[in-house]
C-alpha cells in the first residue's frame, strides 16, 4: 500500500509500531485516534510468519507491503477483465428516471464545467430545462433575468462563493428567489453540513461526486409538485436509454475500454460517478481541456501566495478528478486543500511540486490516448473558407446570446471536417474558450 501523505522521518521510523505513540503529533493534532493502529498490524503479521516493511520520504509518502504464505484452494479463474467491463455497463442501463418535470427550469452553478456536464447528462432523462453558471456572478445575472424552479450553487467557487452569491440574491433580489429552493453543492460532506448549509439560507445540500438517485429525490422533495410528473400520470415520455443506438459508439467504447486499463484511475469509481458511459466520455474530454491550464493556475497562485485561489483550485480538482476516477490526484489535492484551509504553507511550498507533475504526467497520458482514438482526420473532407467563416460567424451569434450549448453544437458539427493548418491554432483556441465558456475572450477571437 502506498500513500501520499506527509511521509515519516527516518528517526521517527523505530516509534512507528509502539503502542500508543503517534508520529509528529503537533502536526496531527486534528486526527483522532490511540496509536494502537500499526502495533496491532504488527502483531497480526507476526502471527502469520510474517512482517511489515516500511519505505518512506518525508515529504512524499509511505509505501507499507508484507506477504504472507496463501493456501490456493481453487485456481479456477475468478473472471477477466472484459466480462466485468461489460457488466459495469449493463449495470448502467438498468437505471431508469423515478420523475420527469418538463415543464421545470433549474438552474446549476459551478465552477467546474465537467461538474455541469455530469449533473446535465444525469438530469437529461427528467426532461427538466437546465441551464447553466460558471460562476456567483453569472448566477446573480442569470436570476436577474430569468425565473428558476430550484437552483443548485457550488458552495467553493472563485470571487463569490456559494454562501456569497446566496446572500446578495436574498438581499438584491428577493423577489426573484422568493419560494425557490436552493440547494447547496458541495465536495466536502462533513458531519454538521447540512444544519450548517441550512444556518446559512439553503434549503437542502448534496455532496459531490454527485450521486444520481439522491440528485432526483432531491429535485422531487423540493419542486413544486405541479410540476412532477411520474411514469403512470399523462405526459410522461418513455426516454429509451438506446435512443443513440444508430450513432457510431465504437470510438467511445474503445476509448472507455483503453482509459479503465489506466493505472492511474478507478475505472469502477468512474462509471459509477457518472453512471452513463457518455457522461463519463464526455466528462474524461472535460477533464482533459481543462487539465491543459489547470496546473499551471495552481502554479501561478502558490508563486503569488494566493492561498484563497490556491485553495479554491485544488478544491476544484479534487472533485474533478475524483469524478473520473483519479483518485491519487484527488487525494492529493484534498490534503492541499485542507492545508490551504489551515494555512500550512511550508507543506503546501513541499508537496504541490508533486501534485502538479503528476497531474500534468496524468493529461499528458490522457492526450495520447484521445489522440489515439481520434486518430488521423486526413480521410475526412477539408471544410473551405467560407463554411469556416460561417460556421465562426454562427458560434458568435449564440456565444453572444450566452448560449454556449448551441455553440458546441456547432464544434460538434465542425469534428466531422478537417481543418486547415492555417486556422488550427485559431480553432483550438476557440474550442478551449468554450469549455471554458469565456464569453470576453470569444468575442475578441471571433
Amino acid at each position: 500500500m502506498a500513500d501520499t501523505g506527509i511521509g515519516i522521518k527516518k528517526e521517527d521510523l523505530s516509534s512507528l509500531f509502539t503502542p500508543f505513540e503517534r508520529i509528529e503529533e503537533n502536526k496531527n493534532r486534528t486526527i483522532e485516534g490511540t496509536g494502537l493502529g500499526m502495533s496491532i498490524v504488527k502483531n497480526l503479521l507476526d502471527m502469520m510468519d510474517s512482517s511489515l516493511h516500511v519505505e518512506s520520504t518525508y515529504g512524499e509518502g509511505s509505501t507499507f507491503s508484507f506477504s504472507v504464505v496463501q493456501e490456493v484452494v481453487s485456481w479456477e479463474p475468478m473472471g477477466d477483465f472484459a466480462e466485468m467491463y461489460e457488466r459495469s455497463l449493463e449495470s448502467t442501463k438498468e437505471y431508469h428516471t423515478a420523475f420527469q418535470a418538463p415543464d421545470a427550469k433549474i438552474l446549476v452553478v459551478d465552477d467546474t464545467k465537467m461538474n455541469l456536464t455530469v449533473i446535465r447528462g444525469l438530469l437529461t432523462p427528467t426532461r427538466i430545462d437546465i441551464t447553466t453558471a460558471l460562476s456567483g456572478q453569472e448566477a446573480i445575472d442569470k436570476v436577474s433575468n430569468t425565473h428558476f424552479d430550484m437552483i443548485f450553487l457550488d458552495q467553493r467557487m472563485p470571487g463569490l462563493d456559494g454562501i456569497e452569491t446566496l446572500q446578495y440574491m436574498k438581499k438584491n433580489l428577493p423577489e426573484k428567489i422568493e419560494g425557490v429552493p436552493i440547494i447547496a453543492l458541495t465536495a466536502n460532506a462533513i458531519s454538521g453540513a447540512r444544519e450548517r448549509f441550512i444556518k446559512a439560507g439553503f434549503d437542502d445540500y448534496l455532496t459531490k461526486p454527485i450521486d444520481s438517485v439522491k440528485l432526483e429525490n432531491t429535485i422531487a422533495a423540493h419542486l413544486p409538485k405541479n410540476l412532477v410528473i411520474h411514469p403512470e400520470d399523462e405526459g410522461y415520455e418513455d426516454v429509451s436509454e438506446d435512443a443513440s443506438a444508430t450513432t457510431d459508439k465504437a470510438p467511445q467504447d474503445e476509448m472507455l475500454k483503453k482509459y479503465s486499463q489506466f493505472d492511474e484511475i478507478s475505472y469502477n469509481d468512474a462509471i459509477a460517478n457518472c453512471l452513463k458511459e457518455e457522461i463519463l466520455s464526455e466528462a474524461i474530454n472535460d477533464f482533459y481541456a481543462a487539465s491543459k491550464t489547470g496546473p499551471d493556475e495552481i502554479e501561478k497562485y502558490l508563486t503569488e501566495k494566493d492561498l484563497k485561489n490556491y485553495t479554491v483550485k485544488v478544491h476544484a480538482l479534487k472533485s474533478s478528478a475524483r469524478l473520473i476516477g483519479a483518485m491519487d490526484i484527488s487525494k492529493q489535492a484534498a490534503f492541499l486543500e485542507k492545508c490551504g484551509d489551515d494555512q500550512k504553507i511550508s507543506e503546501i511550498s513541499d508537496l504541490t511540486p508533486k501534485l502538479l507533475s503528476d497531474y500534468r504526467a496524468f493529461s499528458d497520458k490522457l492526450k495520447a490516448l484521445l489522440d489515439e482514438i481520434k486518430g488521423s482526420d486526413d480521410d475526412l473532407p477539408e471544410i473551405d473558407s467560407a463554411g469556416l467563416s460561417e460556421a465562426y460567424a454562427g458560434i458568435k451569434e449564440y456565444v453572444d446570446a450566452f448560449d454556449f450549448d448551441s455553440a458546441d453544437s456547432i464544434l460538434e458539427m465542425l469534428k466531422g471536417y478537417r481543418i486547415p493548418d492555417e486556422e488550427k491554432t485559431k480553432y483550438e483556441q476557440i474550442c478551449d474558450m468554450i469549455m471554458k465558456l469565456d464569453h470576453d475572450g470569444l468575442m475578441e477571437v471571433l
